[in-house]
């Protein structure tokens, strides 16, 4: 009857409930949040309005009177009562314990935690020779806990923010070494590596201060490069297996004006497809006299490269 049809719909409500409750209390799905970021630019933020600090500092030895050791308390036999003290979490620390917690979960490996450490350092320090330094750890924490993005981003800033820092040549470096990290292959985008190459010219334009790690930052842009120019490549055989020999031989001139003084080993290579294309578009004068530039200056590369495959189908993948 009414009775049992209200008592139902109550029960479906009730259910409901639970199970809204139930989503709202259980732990995410994803793993561990990330740690609360602090940009690059709230760090040089907290550096501009340094001054307020103090009030901080004031609310911060407030809250250490809640943590002052309890007086022992005696048991009838004189022996001393077990008693919690209270625990001091990170909000509450001073700058000097967040420092030691910091450098212990550093020492132990555990750089996630340490994030937050050094979250609640910046936010307080104002020392500035120690807030560079702070600075410096907290990108490199970033960059141990693989957080590239994060890390090439705080390095950049740290550049900025000191010019004049001895640590400049190592974080440039570093920045170089992170966006390198962000890189994906040639079949995919390739907007780091262009800001790869773009940072590392910035290094490489005071190689003769930068003297420490001027062969790796070499090494990484040729790699860059390479690694463009074999898109480039891609892209040609794209538009070469589509028939579009225009748009094909457009990113062979490209390659020419802007990669041959650069990468000068990729000239057989090239030579050899804008060879194979000009015999494709029937343009035999222009054919002959490839085969036989070719042969002149690189007698010893064989013909068959005209034949080269891209290194992933582009018919298929269209």
């Amino acid at each position: 009857g009414p009775m049992k049809t209200r008592k139902s719909f109550i029960n479906r409500i009730l259910v409901r409930v639970l199970i809204i409750a139930m989503g709202l209390s259980s732990p995410s799905l994803h793993g561990k949040a990330s740690p609360g970021f602090i940009s690059p630019s709230q760090v040089t933020a907290m550096q501009k309005d340094r001054e307020s600090a103090p009030i901080d500092k004031i609310e911060l030895a407030k809250a250490q009177e809640q943590f002052k050791p309890r007086p022992v308390k005696f048991t009838k036999k004189g022996k001393a009562k077990k008693q919690r003290q209270p625990r001091k979490t990170l909000r509450y620390m001073t700058y000097e314990e967040t420092k030691e917690g910091k450098d212990k979960l550093l020492q132990s490996g555990n750089h996630f935690v340490a994030l937050k450490y050094q979250e609640r350092m910046l936010k307080l320090c104002d020392d500035l020779n120690e807030l560079e330094a702070l600075f410096l750890e907290y990108a490199d924490t970033h960059r141990k806990c693989n957080h590239y993005d994060k890390a090439a981003a705080l390095y950049n800033e740290f550049v900025n923010s000191y010019p004049g820092s001895n640590s400049t040549e190592y974080a440039l470096y570093q920045a170089v070494e992170c966006t390198a990290q962000l890189i994906l292959d040639a079949e995919r985008d390739q907007t780091n590596t262009h800001k790869t190459i773009e940072l590392a010219d910035q290094f490489l334009e005071k190689a003769d201060i930068f003297a420490q790690y001027k062969d790796k930052v070499e090494d990484i842009r040729t790699n860059c490069y390479k690694l463009l120019v074999r898109s480039e490549y891609n892209i040609y055989h794209f538009y070469h297996y589509a028939g579009d020999y225009v748009q094909a031989s457009r990113r062979l001139d490209g390659l020419r004006d802007n990669w041959i003084e650069k990468l000068p080993e990729l000239e057989p290579e090239l030579l050899a497809l804008e060879y194979d294309l000009a015999k494709r578009q029937q343009n035999l004068e222009v054919a002959q006299a490839k085969e036989l530039e070719l042969a002149q200056k690189f007698p010893n590369a064989a013909p068959v490269l005209a034949q080269n495959k891209p290194s992933i189908n582009f018919v298929a993948k269209f």
